[in-house]
């Protein structure tokens, strides 16, 4: 949300490599079918990673015009959230690794690569991921918007235990008190909410994805990427979806929010995120095969 958060986005990656950084998965070894892939070139004496572009190259395997645009605005956040923790890289050198992530997982799934996640080990990332995110969060449990929010942008798992009082909303955000009285005025007349905020709203990540869908996501505790606590207190004072707060002033402007969806607390069954777990374990499978694969190659 331009100019609402309070503190450094970097800190998300941080509280959220805390909470991973204690789940162990074992991987099984790569089946013998995995290792009968041949390269499509002899690359002895190469590096891994020439080897990853010499192999993509063999097979046709680019990024889209859409996967660049994606893996330059990656990049430029990625820079940015760096420059945020007094840590410099150079943009291009930020692109260069994300467009050879992309190219890795593309050549993952175009690999007849022979992995396989057994039901016990959906069961066992589950278990010890729904211990540590309630440990996390027992301490603080801010730290949920943070693993929320990384679901919500980049997918994956989604969190398996909400705490109380969580809402999406959205908002109408103007410079000016006068429009935002007016803006109220025609919104208790009757006009739509997401009209008024295409039309004098000036917060222009309401309208990217993931928030044009969603909202922003607002909670009672202190996160990582926080809120004004104007903006909060007239957020969770909301009581039913659709309901909307009168002009909230606060330090970028002057803002009606309007409730959304309030999150359902509790933790999730194993059945809700079976498939989330199943993918990502599979994923993991397959970029360790994969990995194996180029050092065997190059080899």
């Amino acid at each position: 949300m331009k100019k609402q958060f309070q503190k450094s986005t970097w800190y998300i990656w941080a509280l959220l490599a805390v909470v991973v950084a204690v789940v162990a998965i074992s991987f099984v070894p790569l089946l013998e079918g995995s290792k009968e892939i041949k390269p499509s070139g002899d690359y002895t004496g190469m590096t891994t990673r020439e080897a990853l572009f010499a192999e993509c190259e063999a097979r046709d395997i680019a990024l889209s015009e859409e996967e660049e645009r994606q893996a330059v605005e990656a990049a430029v956040e990625a820079q940015v959230q760096y420059a945020s923790i007094g840590e410099r890289y150079e943009l291009e050198e930020l692109l260069q690794q994300e467009r050879e992530q992309r190219l890795f997982d593309k050549l993952c799934q175009a690999l007849p690569l022979e992995v396989a996640v057994a039901d016990e080990e959906v069961q066992e990332w589950y278990d010890v991921r729904l211990e540590a995110l309630n440990n996390a969060y027992e301490k603080n449990p801010g730290v949920f918007k943070s693993q929320q929010d990384l679901y919500d942008k980049h997918g994956g798992v989604e969190p398996l235990v909400v705490p109380e009082g969580y809402v999406y909303v959205r908002h109408i955000l103007v410079d000016d008190e006068v429009t935002a009285n007016a803006v109220l005025a025609k919104l208790n007349q009757g006009e739509d909410f997401e009209v008024l905020m295409r039309t004098y709203g000036t917060d222009a990540g309401m309208l990217e994805e993931p928030y044009a869908t969603l909202g922003y996501l607002v909670g009672p505790y202190v996160s990582a990427v926080d809120y004004y606590e104007e903006f909060k207190q007239a957020a969770l004072e909301l009581g039913e979806p659709g309901e909307y707060s009168d002009v909230v002033q606060t330090p970028v402007g002057y803002e009606i929010i309007q409730l959304r969806e309030q999150l359902d607390a509790g933790e999730r069954a194993l059945e809700e995120v079976r498939s989330q777990i199943h993918t990502l374990l599979l994923n993991n499978k397959k970029s360790m095969a994969l990995t194996a694969l180029l050092q065997e190659w190059t080899d």
